[in-house]
């Protein structure tokens, strides 16, 4: 890659590991995900976005305990516009359904 714009994010998010698992690869389909370690990773010519899943811990209130993964965001050539729609992509994957 060329002299690109990076961001990086981070999301506190109320998941496990093997949630995060499960509902990364369906965030974008093209390019498929590349799992390496504890990294995901979509590849396109000229842009990357890598996931990085910080270490799974529990939030405990009272007796009622919460998984939460601390998720890092890395965006490599992405514009505003192009950032925002695969960020949308991401949350609409991971949003769970509540009253």
């Amino acid at each position: 890659m060329t002299e690109t714009t990076v961001v990086e994010l981070q999301k506190d998010m109320g998941v496990t590991h093997a949630d995060c698992w499960r509902l990364l690869p369906g965030v974008c389909q093209e390019p498929p995900m590349r799992r390496v370690g504890d990294h995901a990773q979509w590849v396109w010519s000229n842009r990357r976005v890598t996931v990085t899943l910080g270490p799974e811990r529990e939030r405990v209130i009272a007796s009622l305990r919460l998984a939460h993964t601390v998720l890092t965001l890395r965006f490599e050539g992405f514009d505003p516009q192009q950032r925002a729609q695969w960020l949308r992509a991401f949350d609409q994957r991971f949003q769970r359904g509540g009253g």
